[in-house]
């Protein structure tokens, strides 16, 4: 399953609240000019916060031993996301079913790591 993970932050200072469809948006500016807005909700203690979204897809899945998983994609759009999920869905299916060891698939995985990297492990010991 992908998703976008909700999250919610104190109301910024000098933000303009307007209405839209029923619901309270807070309009600011971020200090590097960039403009946002966010649904704003009442708290239990009575605090307004703006309830969003990560921009980025979050996957959640079942792992090779069976706990649910849940790993960020690092992806903006959901139809890649979606290969991400499905890439670690195959991966964790490939080890239940004995193609694949849980040692081998950690060694693929840092196969990947650039060359610079192993470099400055093997000097900084």
């Amino acid at each position: 399953m992908i998703y976008r993970k909700p999250y919610t932050i104190p109301l910024p200072a000098g933000a303009q609240i307007s209405e839209l469809d029923g619901k309270r948006i807070a309009h600011w500016k971020l200090r590097n000019g960039q403009r946002r807005s966010g649904e704003v909700v009442a708290c239990k203690d009575g605090k307004q916060r703006v309830r969003g979204q990560s921009r980025n897809y979050m996957a959640r899945y079942r792992d090779e031993c069976g706990v649910v998983v849940e790993v960020a994609t690092g992806c903006k759009d959901a139809v890649a996301a979606r290969a991400v999920l499905a890439q670690l869905e195959r991966r964790a299916e490939m080890i239940r079913a004995g193609v694949l060891s849980a040692e081998q698939a950690n060694a693929a995985d840092h196969a990947n790591v650039p060359l610079s990297k192993h470099i400055d492990a093997y000097v900084g010991t």
